[in-house]
């Protein structure tokens, strides 16, 4: 009988050290109990700087500020009642850190009896997509901007315009400044 709990613990410890070292934060909560946390992986306890200790037992509640505990009660809910998979593209979490944002699916998981027991819940990290896909549509807007004053500048030299011919000169020193010197000429091409 030794040998099987042995083995268990083998197993258990096996499968703990697989859960800990994915990629995303699980976590897992107790439908029956008012949604009280009775698990997170090592990647929860590090994304949100929270140790399983400091949540298990608690809810979103007693972890997070009203507005935030309210919108995940409300998809934890959601989730328990449809008995479907919810997912969630971005929600931002405000820790010590600083705000993540994350993409959230959430996972009903019933008792032997059908009733809701468990709620599972897988949170990926898209902060670092979400500010690259904001700096891009910055860089856009930015390079739109640029073009429009462009066209402007053009119109103005096109009809003799000093300002204008001013302005267009301007615009491209700007643009060779921001695209670190995108203008300049290689060494290579110039004479000695």
């Amino acid at each position: 009988m030794a040998t099987n709990v042995n083995q268990d613990d083998l197993v258990r410890d096996f499968l703990q050290r697989i859960i800990d070292h994915l990629p995303v934060a699980l976590f897992c909560k107790d439908a029956r109990n008012n949604f009280e946390f009775v698990f997170l992986n090592s990647t929860a306890e590090k994304m949100w700087g929270l140790p399983t200790l400091q949540a298990v037992g608690k809810t979103d509640f007693d972890l997070w500020p009203k507005e935030m505990a309210q919108f995940f009660r409300q998809k934890d809910l959601e989730t328990m009642s449809t008995k479907q998979v919810v997912f969630i593209p971005e929600e931002p979490l405000t820790t010590e850190g600083g705000t993540l944002y994350l993409r959230t699916w959430k996972v009903p998981i019933f008792g032997e009896d059908g009733g809701p027991q468990w709620l599972l819940g897988i949170a990926q990290d898209i902060t670092a997509e979400k500010l690259a896909a904001e700096e891009r549509r910055f860089d856009e807007n930015a390079a739109d901007d640029m073009a429009v004053h462009a066209i402007q500048a053009i119109r103005a030299l096109e009809k003799g315009d000093v300002l204008g011919t001013k302005a267009l000169l301007a615009m491209i020193g700007r643009l060779a400044q921001a695209s670190d010197d995108a203008f300049s000429i290689p060494r290579s091409f110039t004479k000695t």
